[in-house]
């Protein structure tokens, strides 16, 4: 009988000891036997990297691998070099999967002969009975032109993260992820798609993920987050050396620009224009050579960027300014509305016979 082929399943630990039971015992239930589990402590803290050393010596089939703090992309990068199988999934350590994940991602890349597959995602905060609400739709996207295209586009089709999906790994193992703590898993998918001949997508969610977890996208703003300008600006490098003509580069650069405007309202509202000035410089520069690839696909980015970019202070001051009055207004309304819902209740309660 012909062994089963090898799943390599990493997953990239940091600070998770909460969730992280609950994450490998998932794992342990799947239907598919031949895994091996790559438990990567990226320098826990909390614990996480202890229980990872107590699941190692319960299971054969988990390896741990202890590093200093480099971050999640980093985190993974050590996981492909210990790795020995020939398809490989992510999953965060603070999620979980349906017990047929592996097995169904398997069987999608053998069965439509895909290099890539992927499976539906569901937020634990959007549902309590994570796999029950999708449906078993397959759809087949045949090779990076499209794949790009769609990378790009505002209305997707797939998702632009690894979460949930399988990788055949015949032609990604020279695939790495950078060392950004922001995007860095975009920025992989992009790598990835740009290699694929066909994805298989099955719309059932089989992989939950938590959207209250402490992932640096939702802390408190710090010089790490500017790692994202980076990473959209060789995303869009990227696009423009595939030779692909993107249908969408006005959305690429509406989204550049979005995202500085992001960056810089948080760097308003938190006081920090002097905390971050290295990071802002960085960004008008990075800007400038974004203006200039806009102008190759007859775009450009908002002329006001630059300016609010150089004139930060009176910029941020003006923003919080704003602000404050938006405050004021959305508290005398919550004013306004309960004292009227006191005066309606106290009405109903006088007048009722």
């Amino acid at each position: 009988m012909k062994e089963m082929d090898k799943v390599s399943i990493i997953i990239p630990v940091y600070n998770c000891r909460r969730y992280l039971s609950s994450c490998l015992e998932s794992v342990f239930k799947q239907t598919y036997q031949n895994i091996e589990i790559l438990l990567i402590d990226d320098g826990s803290t909390d614990g996480s990297g202890e229980l990872c050393d107590k699941y190692a010596a319960r299971f054969e089939k988990v390896r741990v691998y202890h590093q200093n703090n480099l971050g999640p992309g980093a985190a993974r990068n050590a996981g492909l070099d210990i790795m020995t199988g020939d398809y490989l999934t992510y999953i965060d350590s603070d999620d979980y999967v349906s017990e047929e994940y592996v097995e169904t991602l398997y069987e999608l890349l053998k069965k439509y002969e895909a290099d890539i597959a992927e499976v539906g995602l569901v937020c634990l905060e959007a549902s309590h009975n994570a796999f029950e609400c999708s449906d078993g739709e397959i759809e087949c996207f045949e090779g990076p032109d499209f794949l790009i295209q769609d990378y790009f586009s505002p209305e997707k089709k797939l998702r632009n993260c690894i979460a949930g999906r399988m990788y055949h790994m015949d032609k990604y193992r020279d695939v790495r992820f950078s060392a950004k703590y922001i995007g860095e898993d975009s920025e992989y998918s992009l790598k990835m798609l740009g290699k694929c001949r066909r994805l298989v997508k099955y719309h059932k969610c089989l992989y939950a993920c938590r959207a209250y977890h402490e992932s640096l996208t939702r802390k408190r703003l710090n010089h790490r987050h500017f790692d994202i300008i980076d990473v959209l600006w060789r995303d869009s490098c990227f696009a423009d050396k595939s030779n692909i003509k993107l249908n969408s580069w006005e959305f690429v650069f509406q989204n550049f620009s979005g995202t500085c405007y992001r960056l810089l309202s948080n760097v308003a509202v938190q006081k920090k224009e002097n905390e971050f000035e290295p990071e802002l410089k960085h960004m008008l520069s990075v800007c400038e050579k974004m203006n200039e690839l806009a102008g190759k696909h007859d775009s450009q980015l908002p002329e006001q960027l630059f300016k609010d970019i150089l004139s930060i202070d009176k910029w941020a001051k003006e923003y919080r300014r704003k602000n404050q009055i938006k405050l004021l207004i959305k508290c005398v309304r919550g004013w306004i509305s309960g004292f009227m819902g006191i005066i309606k209740v106290k009405i109903q309660y006088e007048y009722k016979f």
